[in-house]
């Protein structure tokens, strides 16, 4: 392949990273509809893993109207968890009993496993038909079995958000698509190494 060709083909992979991203942002404005929105970007990234290059646009609004009152329901769920989470934290912080450091490194705890079971929920949502109970009971399984997949992916758009605070513009042109695109492949392979997905 000639130089102009790869650098054609890079610039294109830019560009469609950019549109999602720009998508994502959109309809992510509600803040109920970042799960959906969130799923509907790895759609089309599934899409793309399975060399089909289908119109984005499309893609995008077909898999958030499938996925919108599953997603709306995953998304109430997590806020009231982490508004749970943060909560007690605060409060834990501000007790001076010597049980203090034992209960905020619980909670700690819960809220680092809560982010693990995230990064395999929303894939789940895209290449599995279940209800919302079997959705998070999946999401616990993998999150308990495959801990060090989900610790990299957690690690890694970690250090992506770091270095899109350092350099803000990325957020517009690249950061939540990448990070998407991260958890989706990284995701994709745990679940071809699990045998079977209880449905």
């Amino acid at each position: 392949m000639s130089y102009n060709g790869k650098f054609s083909e890079i610039l294109e992979a830019a560009f469609k990273y950019s549109y999602l991203n720009l998508l994502w942002i959109v309809f992510s404005i509600p803040l109920v509809t970042i799960v959906p929105a969130t799923v509907a970007v790895q759609g089309v990234i599934k899409e793309w893993s399975a060399g089909n290059e289908l119109p984005i646009t499309t893609t995008f609004w077909s898999n958030f109207k499938g996925n919108l009152t599953r997603g709306i329901s995953v998304s109430l769920l997590q806020f009231f968890v982490i508004l749970v989470l943060v909560g007690d934290f605060f409060v834990m912080m501000n007790l001076t009993s010597e049980w203090k450091i034992l209960a905020v490194a619980i909670i700690c705890l819960f809220l680092f496993f809560y982010l693990m079971m995230t990064v395999y929920l929303h894939p789940l949502m895209i290449d599995f038909e279940m209800t919302f109970r079997q959705l998070l009971r999946n999401a616990f399984f993998l999150a308990a079995s495959q801990p060090f997949v989900a610790i990299l992916n957690l690690v890694i758009i970690g250090c992506l958000l770091i270095i899109s605070c350092l350099f803000p513009f990325l957020f517009f042109i690249c950061s939540f698509s990448v990070s998407i695109m991260i958890n989706y492949r990284l995701s994709k392979l745990i679940f071809r190494k699990v045998e079977k997905v209880t449905v």
